[in-house]
Formats: structure tokens, sequence, C-alpha cells
């Protein structure tokens, strides 16, 4: 195995990409797990990863967004935000629309599913940059 240098390579993360512009994508969930919060007392979540199906949106081909469902908080209002995101992703997909059933013990049984998502943007505020949400 020939040893790579990375004395050139830079380490800042280089140019960061901008947010998706607002508005309606069809992606594909390509990862769904469940993930102990790292903020004590903020218990499991679902983090996913959504990706931006390139047959309908080609110009964004590639691009993700990220969501964690936080519905075993020890505070009701980030439980109450987790369940109606799940709820809301439940109705979007068509296979469990039918039964509106889905366990959360599960996530993974999301993956591969189609949906529409509504991302907005965040803009920058202080040492944070813009980001959709």
């Amino acid at each position: 195995m020939v040893k790579q240098s990375w004395k050139d390579v830079p380490t800042d993360g280089g140019p960061q990409a901008q947010p998706l512009p607002p508005g309606w994508y069809q992606m594909v969930i390509e990862r769904s797990s469940l993930e102990l919060s790292k903020s004590e007392g903020a218990g499991r979540m679902i983090s996913m990863m959504l990706r931006i199906d390139p047959n309908v949106h080609p110009d964004y081909a590639n691009r993700c967004a990220f969501t964690r469902l936080c519905w075993e908080h020890q505070k009701q209002t980030p439980r109450e935000i987790a369940m109606r995101q799940l709820s809301q992703i439940v109705h979007s997909i068509p296979r469990l629309a039918e039964t509106l059933e889905f366990d959360p013990e599960e996530p993974e049984d999301l993956i591969g599913e189609t949906l529409m998502v509504r991302l907005k943007v965040t803009p920058a505020k202080g040492d944070f940059e813009a980001r959709n949400d």
C-alpha cells in the first residue's frame, strides 16, 4: 500500500455548501437509526439522512438533509415536536399511510422510502452559517 502525504491537504473543511432554496423536495430516506443523545436527559432519538431524488431535482443531485427526532426526551415540548414530525413522515409515505402504523423502535424500516420534504432556511447568526431546517 502506498502512503498518502497529507501535508498539503487543507484541514479547515473548505467552503460550505449553500443551503438549498426553501421549498418542497422529493427525497429518499437513506439512513434512519436510533441513537442515544449526547445531551443528558434527552433520551433516544431517531436520526435520519434524506437525499434529494436526482430524477426529480437534477440541479440538487446528491444534496442531503438531516433530522433528529427526540421522541424520548425528558421534556414534553421536544417530545411533542418529534411526535408531530414522525406523524407527518408516516402520513407522507404511501405504504405506511395505509395503516398509519409505525414502530419507532425500528426506524430502519423507513430506509428507501420516498417522501416530499419542505425545507426552510435559517439565516446565518453569529458564528453559525445559514442552514436548512
